[in-house]
């Protein structure tokens, strides 16, 4: 992100706003509003229509297109079952950090919050390791895995790797970093 503050879920765009973060015509914008593919509302006594956050988020994701990085917002979905651990992270970033504790609830909580973090505990299982990295690989989200002393970790482009035992401070600053940048 480019230092501004990320953008409130309930946050409307114009059809201007929208089609300049899309990089289309603001008449496609209109046309994908008026055939009732993205949601919107005109404003009172006026034709000017107010598109919510939300729902533009909806449209590009039921269509299979990338979110634009300012309709990201700085978060990191955490996949573990390690109580202590994420206890410690939650402490730190508070509503930064999202915490499931399977591999089918992180891919729910997913597609509700967009993280642009995810951190895999190897605990959960080396195939819906594979499995959730395969499937993050294009949407540009960064991506760190936590492995045990003996575990094979999965290539260092997929993902950074912290080995068990380790320090928690450790992963907080980075975690810091990411959210930051």
């Amino acid at each position: 992100m480019s230092g501004q503050p990320p953008i409130p879920p309930h946050y409307h765009y114009t059809a201007g706003q929208a089609a300049q973060m899309l990089r289309v015509a603001p008449r496609t914008i209109a046309k994908a509003c008026d055939k009732g593919v993205l949601k919107s509302h005109c404003l009172p006594c006026s034709k000017h229509r107010r598109i919510l956050r939300t729902d533009l988020i909806a449209f590009l994701k039921q269509n299979g297109q990338p979110l634009p990085p300012e309709l990201r917002t700085a978060s990191a979905l955490m996949v573990s079952d390690d109580v202590r651990l994420s206890a410690y992270l939650r402490a730190e970033f508070a509503d930064s950090l999202h915490v499931a504790e399977t591999a089918f609830l992180a891919g729910r909580m997913a597609e509700q919050i967009h993280p642009t973090v995810l951190i895999l505990d190897a605990r959960i299982g080396a195939a819906a390791v594979r499995a959730i990295l395969a499937d993050t690989a294009r949407e540009g989200m960064t991506r760190i895995v936590i492995v045990g002393e003996d575990d094979n970790a999965p290539p260092s482009e997929l993902a950074e790797i912290f080995r068990r035992p380790f320090d928690p401070s450790l992963l907080a600053n980075k975690l810091r970093e990411l959210l930051r940048s």
